[in-house]
């Protein structure tokens, strides 16, 4: 695992720079490790050998049941919980809506703070689907901000 950067205060820029490659390097290392696993115990069907070839890693059978571990995974999941904590989507475990506009502002916080970190580092797919979840997502605050309002 990466330092903290709390555990990196202090330590020079090139220093930084080298612990990162060494992380990434180890991450790669991971990454081959596992595909050549799945590799060696074959194909269960044509679409997971096509999901490997497209982005470049093996699928595992928990992604079947759960969908893949990607980046639109991530946005579209942390999009899905501002929308319940808007009380536009049920909550899944309750299966009641309720708003928590707190809890939504902080999300959508998140996703910007995703939006930053990642810029430069996306296809254009990733970049455009960050893009259009962020607008809707502000959007729908706006939109629920102005009806709690309007209600008070």
């Amino acid at each position: 695992m990466a330092p903290s950067r709390k555990e990196m205060k202090g330590v020079s820029e090139e220093t930084r720079k080298r612990v990162d490659e060494d992380w990434k390097r180890s991450a790669k290392k991971s990454e081959d490790a596992l595909e050549s696993e799945n590799a060696s115990k074959g194909s269960k069907d044509a679409s997971t050998g096509s999901e490997a070839a497209s982005t470049g890693r093996a699928s595992t059978s928990s992604e079947a049941a759960a969908g893949p571990v990607d980046f639109s995974a991530l946005i579209s999941s942390l999009a899905v919980q501002t929308l319940v904590h808007l009380g536009q989507v049920q909550d899944p475990l309750t299966g009641e809506k309720h708003c928590d506009m707190e809890r939504a502002k902080h999300t959508i916080g998140l996703i910007e703070i995703l939006h930053e970190k990642t810029k430069g580092n996306l296809t254009e797919e990733e970049s455009r689907l960050i893009d259009d979840t962020l607008y809707g997502l502000r959007m729908s605050y706006v939109a629920v901000s102005g009806e709690q309002e309007a209600s008070s």
